[in-house]
């Protein structure tokens, strides 16, 4: 008997609905248009089966937000989420060039294609897994083309926060069977990032063959074959593939996470290897201890020898009995092992779902570099890495490009020197795995010099897409990025004194550390904390627990030199911890909580040291927040209750006032607004509006005083639903 599918509605929500894409057990995805930006989405509605948990839309809202502050060149973005006569929806870009599974079906995918494929969705999850997020279905169906052909990881419906215990479906395990590891199909709840590197090297399997590894008639024996069959060879499928690719795929489908590679750039890299005719470099030598993101230093072939899990085999066969008949269900409903299986671990029962089909896609215009590694000595270059643009001269009040005109950039920091020199630093994304940090500079005379690649001062950065910042005034203005050559994950500071060129300084990172902070302290020293998901490293300290994943990190230096730690804890509810030290990080106090409730651990926490020895904290979300530390800190100070906040700036303008920037909207208006902080309440005013915008399709945000007192403002700007664009300078008068 046929199914008659649900009527299809007129609205969700403010979007028009146009047709139906796709249909599972998890969701209905419709096709719709977005009439405030006149652009076509794709919303993803949940059904109301879900909702019998009463803790489901909190945990929704939770993850919903973690989730859409994935920001990646290679991740499908989530624009907004929400509720409709009680179903939660998510609402994100939508591609049209249809998935991998169409690209499967057409033949074995070239191994060059493949490799640039892995290289743009490997990148994509160590980004998520960097968040504390990890995908859990990754197949050919979540990975999406745009209409260049450029591909998207998409899909973060069941994703599982790192640590935290909660998913979108709360104590249920859910996957693909073809894809699942052996972990997730055991139901661990320990399952970290290491199972998506897992379910990477299956996508890559079957692009090379045009199959699974395993191949069974139901559900459930494909599943065992996962946890104790070893893969065969890809050799044995294809003796044309290129050489060395057999100990590449061996290694990512080990059936115990330590074996595997500990990152996805790790796999790639050695794919991209063996794709060119190099010999695979060895990946990090894995340790019993090694976390999801962790970073060893040792090193071992790549070619590790297989092994089995007894542990998951014993936990395979303790469900056998009731498995079996839940096989045959599968079957059935499935059509052998093609879709999704929901395991429910508390009660010992299999929850069943059809396959939801293929969702096309569309997106931005990225353009496809070379992923190739640099060479054994990088050769420096300070000759710019994209035109100069081709602009008028820089004219006061008037909005000045500085970027190329190329739609690739984004993340503007602007600062200015004792010396009155202001600068201004932006990412540069035309490659979108291999970022690039360009700096320029106005000086006195109101001459901007060409812009210049300070991150390839250093040699070719690669596997770049993030930099930190810092600045107080002094003499010089510094910026900082993380990369990797040659496997060593390095910081590299660029200071810059007046216009002429930047020195470089470079310091790797401490063991188990995936990223990190930076501030300047009164004195014009850089102080960097190292950080991991569970843990601070400040010098020889550790300054968390490691027992708990973190999230929002902010760091932040006050006036007389003390040190500002703060973190967002990943507990039931979120809480916002901080830690505080006087002696420049030579002692910390205990941890604290400053915030307890109404919290979202994806909010963004930015420090501001104020001109009297004060702190500022920013909780950017909605409605935005702030806290203010003069020997303690004051009760939570909302903003305008009406405001809808982007991005945010702090600056100290004209009689010492502590005035707050922040792009959004207010009273129907869009631009960019200053609050200004009232000391005698310690409240913040209502909102003046500076600059009016035509679109706040905003790529950052950041702003200073310069040396005559006027606002400069460097922002981030499109026209077009992208995730980069050009960034812009202007001259705006002081509040």
């Amino acid at each position: 008997m046929t199914e008659t599918p649900p009527p299809l509605p007129e609205k969700i929500s403010r979007y028009e609905v146009r047709r139906e894409i796709g249909r599972g057990g998890m969701a209905a995805v419709y096709l719709a248009h977005d009439p405030n930006f006149g652009r076509e989405v794709a919303i993803k509605i949940l059904p109301r089966e879900l909702l019998h948990d009463p803790a489901f839309r909190t945990r929704f809202q939770r993850e919903a937000r973690t989730i859409a502050a994935l920001e990646h060149p290679a991740i499908v973005p989530v624009y907004d989420f929400g509720e409709e006569n009680g179903q939660p929806f998510l609402v994100m870009r939508y591609l049209s060039g249809g998935s991998l599974v169409s690209r499967i079906r057409s033949g074995p995918v070239p191994a060059d294609e493949a490799a640039r494929i892995l290289a743009r969705i490997g990148s994509a999850l160590d980004a998520a897994h960097a968040k504390g997020v990890v995908h859990r279905d990754l197949k050919p169906a979540n990975i999406l083309f745009d209409q260049y052909g450029e591909a998207y990881l998409g899909d973060f419906g069941i994703a599982l926060l790192s640590g935290g215990g909660s998913t979108l479906t709360g104590s249920m395990i859910l996957g693909t069977p073809a894809y699942m590891s052996p972990e997730q199909i055991s139901g661990e709840k320990k399952v970290d990032g290491r199972s998506d590197i897992y379910a990477l090297g299956i996508v890559v399997f079957e692009m090379l063959t045009g199959q699974t590894p395993f191949q069974a008639d139901s559900p459930i024996k494909m599943m065992m074959m996962h946890v104790s069959t070893p893969p065969p060879a890809i050799s044995e499928a294809d003796a044309k593939l290129p050489r060395g690719s057999a100990a590449v795929l061996e290694r990512a489908l080990a059936k115990e996470p330590e074996q595997r590679y500990q990152k996805a750039v790790e796999f790639s890299q050695a794919f991209q290897d063996v794709t060119s005719g190099h010999k695979p470099r060895p990946a990090a030598a894995p340790t019993e201890s090694a976390g999801p993101m962790a970073e060893t230093r040792g090193f071992e072939k790549a070619d590790a020898p297989r092994k089995s899990s007894p542990g998951f085999r014993g936990n395979i066969l303790r469900f056998a009995p009731w498995a079996v008949a839940a096989g045959m269900a599968v079957c059935l409903c499935l059509g052998g092992g093609g879709g999704a299986v929901f395991l429910n671990s508390d009660f010992g029962r299999w929850l069943l779902a059809a396959p939801a089909k293929p969702t096309p896609t569309a997106s931005l215009a990225a353009t496809q570099t070379s992923t190739a590694l640099p060479p054994e000595t990088p050769t420096p270059s300070v000759e710019p890495q994209t035109p100069s643009p081709t602009i008028p001269p820089f004219i006061p009040g008037e909005p000045f490009m500085l970027t190329g005109g190329n739609d690739a950039s984004s993340q503007p920091r602007i600062a200015v020197d004792s010396k009155g020199v202001i600068h201004v630093f932006w990412m540069d994304k035309s490659d979108p795995l291999n970022g690039k940090v360009f700096h320029r500079a106005l000086a006195a005379d109101k001459t901007w010099t060409d812009p210049e690649c300070a991150s390839c001062l250093a040699g070719e950065p690669e596997y770049m897409y993030d930099y930190e910042f810092a600045a107080r005034g002094g003499e010089r203005v510094c910026a900082a990025f993380q990369w990797l050559p040659e496997y060593r994950y390095v910081v590299t500071t660029a200071c810059y004194r007046g216009t002429g060129p930047a020195n470089l300084q470079e310091e790797e990172f401490p063991a188990n550390s995936i990223d990190f902070l930076i501030d300047m302290d009164p004195s014009g020293e850089l102080i960097k904390i190292f950080h991991g998901t569970k843990s601070f490293m400040a010098g020889d300290q550790v300054l968390s627990d490691g027992s708990i994943n973190m999230f929002s990190p902010a760091f932040g230096i006050d006036a007389n030199g003390g040190y500002h730690l703060a973190w967002i804890r990943d507990s039931e509810p979120p809480v916002l911890v901080y830690r505080y030290s006087r002696g420049a990080g030579a002692a910390w106090s205990a941890p604290s909580v400053l915030v307890s409730k109404d919290l979202n651990i994806s909010a963004d926490l930015r420090f501001y040291a104020g001109p009297g020895g004060e702190m500022f904290l920013l909780i950017g979300d909605t409605p935005g927040r702030v806290l203010r530390w003069k020997g303690g800190w004051s009760a939570v100070r909302s903003l305008a209750e009406d405001y809808l906040p982007y991005d945010f700036s702090f600056v100290t303008a004209k009689k010492n006032k502590v005035v707050l920037l922040s792009t959004g909207y207010f009273s129907g208006d869009r631009g960019i607004w200053a609050f200004e902080f009232e000391e005698a309440t310690g409240a913040w005013g209502e909102p003046e509006l500076l600059r009016g915008l035509d679109s706040l399709m905003m790529n950052g945000f950041s702003a200073a005083v310069g040396p005559s007192g006027k606002l400069l403002l460097a922002y981030g700007q499109n026209d077009e639903d992208i995730l980069n664009g050009e960034v812009y300078f202007v001259e705006a008068s002081a509040p």
